[in-house]
This record gives structure tokens, sequence and C-alpha cells, in this order.
């Protein structure tokens, strides 16, 4: 069984590089991504030295602004962000120019409310809201909505190797399995 330590840890000192709410992280490339609640921002870092290269996005509502961002995955060399209080993704290029918005408000399909989780598997775009889950193609047409029989607050998730889903229920105080059955 490999063993595992802390390579490096980093408390951020300087006050422009602060991070104030962090939550969501992804990798691409040599690039860190991190959202920052607080601030309203996806701030860009050195992956290897953790050095703060940029941020972008700002508060509001606009293509582009974000308010409470949570999660983020990487899709196709796309940032998907859940905007959580915007109620929708928020996609952007590695450089921080926004694409698209996914969708809005709402308990439809292809709606949100309070998006906290996003990930992809299988080249597809999966989002935890408060009580469901979706599913939406690459170019974010939904697919499916799942709603576990048990369900409190589901945040955050991860799409395993082996075709699984975990979601993690901070409400109830459990994780979700989901399996990817096509």
């Amino acid at each position: 069984m490999p063993e595992w330590s802390v390579a490096n840890s980093r408390t951020v000192h300087e006050p422009a590089d602060a991070l104030h709410r962090p939550d969501g992280i992804a990798v691409l490339g040599d690039a860190l991504f991190v959202t920052d609640k607080a601030a309203h921002c996806v701030c860009t870092y050195d992956a290897a030295t953790l050095t703060r290269r940029a941020a972008f996005g700002s508060k509001g509502s606009a293509n582009g602004q974000l308010r409470d961002p949570a999660g983020i995955t990487i899709l196709d060399g796309e940032l998907i962000v859940a905007d959580f209080s915007n109620h929708r993704l928020a996609c952007f290029t590695p450089a921080g120019a926004p694409t698209r918005i996914i969708g809005r408000r709402g308990a439809s399909p292809g709606c949100f409310y309070l998006p906290s989780g996003v990930g992809s598997a299988r080249g597809f775009i999966v989002v935890a809201e408060l009580r469901r889950l979706q599913v939406l193609t690459a170019a974010g047409v939904p697919q499916q909505v799942i709603v576990p029989p048990v369900c409190g607050s589901l945040y955050g998730l991860c799409a395993s190797d082996d075709d699984r889903l975990l979601v993690a229920d901070y409400e109830s105080q459990l994780v979700h399995e989901f399996l990817f059955i096509r």
C-alpha cells in the first residue's frame, strides 16, 4: 500500500494572494484552478510551485461574473464552474475568458437550484444541486435528472475510473454512490 506525506503546504500571507473561502479545485496541465466563494472568482496557480498567476471573475450575474462559485471541473479543455447563487454553470477558457453559460434558476431539466458540485464522467457534465443530480452532454443538453431516495443537501462529487459517481450529502451525512451504465 502506498504511503502519502505532505509534500508542500502553503499558507498565503500576502493580502493580494489570500484565498477567502476556497471551495472547488481542478488541475489542467501546469495550472491549478481554485474557486473562491467569498471573492466571487476563480484563482489560477502554478500547479508545481503554488504561485498565484491570476484570478478571473467578479461578483455579478453577467457572462464572466460569478456569485459564490463552488465546484469546478474541466471537460475538453473548458473550465466549468458551479455558479452557486446564480443557479447556473459558468464556463471559461483556461485563460479566464468566458465562453458560455449553461442553465438558469428553475426545476426543469437543464435548470438549477444552488448547484454546488460539478464533475465530468465519460464526456458528460454531472452537477450536484441541493436535492438532485443532473447529467448533461458536453454541450449542456440535459440527459437525466437523478433524485436519490434519501437526500439532504448534495454538494461535492467525484467520478472514478471504474464508472462510479460519488456524491457527498452534508445534510444527511452520507456519501451516495451511483453507477454509470451506458
